[in-house]
Parts: structure tokens; sequence; C-alpha cells
């Protein structure tokens, strides 16, 4: 948790206010630190949100950690392949398995094989009615640049088998803004960044699949890429009897 003051200091006659929260991303080049605050008494509701940190000093001690089941995660926004505007917390009531991919990543093992896990994931669970209305996929793309809606909307596709017929009611495909796929990246753990010195375009990255009780809190988050399919289908099976 975070404890510190925001609001300028240099006019006493200006508003300062108590913000209490978790550091989800430090972005040092732009001087930012990307906060889930509380409550602002006074001036802001609780929200994710970049904070701009003047001092090189207090940056350096700002450091964004990996959380721990249990944990609260943000309401983070995003747009689905449909160009919605989506939130984590519009999931609320159902188990929420999310992963992270870009639809260029050429490794067979990595991106490729997330979103074949997800389709064998999403296949099991149409075997279950009960348990297939009480959960719903996420993968989250953090190519923003090349991966629009209209990109994911048909990559989505081709991973469901539905092609045409896919409605993206159960799975979907999201991104956002550099600043918002950054944000929920980092906050789970996953660092990225484009590899522009080889000339081949690519994103160089880490792996993390995330699952999300109905309550919003982290349940369960998968690094590397040895996980099964049957691994979560049968944790989502034990968050949807919750």
């Amino acid at each position: 948790m975070l404890g510190s003051n925001c609001g300028p200091r240099r006019n006493p006659n200006e508003k300062r206010y108590d913000l209490k929260g978790k550091v989800v991303a430090v972005n040092k080049s732009d001087h930012t630190a990307t906060i889930a605050h509380e409550d602002i008494k006074g001036y802001m509701p609780a929200m994710t949100m970049p904070f701009k940190i003047k001092n090189d000093a207090d940056l350096e001690m700002l450091k964004a950690g990996e959380p721990k089941p249990g944990t609260d995660v943000p309401d983070f926004g995003l747009v689905n392949q449909d160009g919605k505007r989506i939130h984590l917390a519009q999931y609320r009531g159902r188990a929420l398995a999310l992963t992270f991919i870009y639809t260029r990543c050429p490794m067979p093992d990595q991106c490729t094989l997330m979103s074949n896990n997800f389709a064998a994931i999403d296949q099991e669970l149409q075997k279950q009615p009960d348990v297939y209305a009480k959960t719903h996929l996420l993968t989250i793309s953090f190519d923003p640049e090349y991966d629009s809606p209209k990109v994911l909307r048909s990559y989505g596709a081709s991973h469901s088998g539905r092609y045409t017929d896919e409605t993206f009611q159960h799975w979907e495909f999201a991104t956002g803004s550099p600043d918002e796929v950054k944000g929920i990246a980092q906050f789970f753990g996953l660092r990225y960044f484009h590899d522009t010195e080889s000339g081949q375009d690519q994103v160089i990255h880490s792996l993390r699949t995330v699952l999300i009780g109905p309550d919003g809190k982290l349940f369960k988050l998968y690094r590397g890429n040895e996980w099964k399919p049957a691994e979560i289908v049968n944790d989502l099976q034990s968050l949807a009897q919750k």
C-alpha cells in the first residue's frame, strides 16, 4: 500500500489530499506512477490512474509489486474486439480467467500456446452449461498499435473456431491505450518491450495468466507456459461453485 499526499505544495491556499493505494506501474521516462487508489475524500472516487512524480528520488522509491492471492484487482478499463469499453468490475459475480498475448507473436510456445489453451478451456466449459454461465475468458493484447479491435476480432474468431458465428459472449479479446495496457500488465507482473533493434518488429515479453474470483479478488496467478488447460478448468469449476 502507498500512503502519500497529492496536489501542489507551492501555494498555501491550495488544498492537499491524502492518497492511499497500490502502485501498479512505474514509468520512469515520463515520470509517472500509475496508482490504484482508494476514495480521495472530497476530491475523487477510487480509481486507477497515472500521477506525475517530479522528484527522481521519489519515483525511484515507488515500485510495482506482484499481487498476492486475495488482493483486490483494480477496475482496469480496456476496449474489446467490438470497439466497446469494458471494465474488469463488470465481470463481478463470475470467475474470470485472463491472459496476455500479441497477435503477431512468432513463437508457438508463447502467445499462440496461450490462445490455444484458452480455446481448449472455452470448449471444455461449453460442456458444462452451469459453469459456463458463471465464468468468462479475456485475452488482452499488449501491442495496441497493431492489435486494433478489428484485428483482435479476426484473431479471436479464428482461435475459437467459430469464425463468423463467434459472438464473443464468453471469450473476449481486448486492448487499450498504451498506458491502460501497461497498467494492467504490470499490475500482474508482466513485463514487455518492443524490440526495435533487430528489425523484426517483435515484442519481447514474459507470460502471465490470471484467475480472478467472482468477488473481484485475485485467486491465482500462473507464470510462464507450463500450465495446462485442465488446471484452469478445475480452478474455474471451483470458483463457480462459490
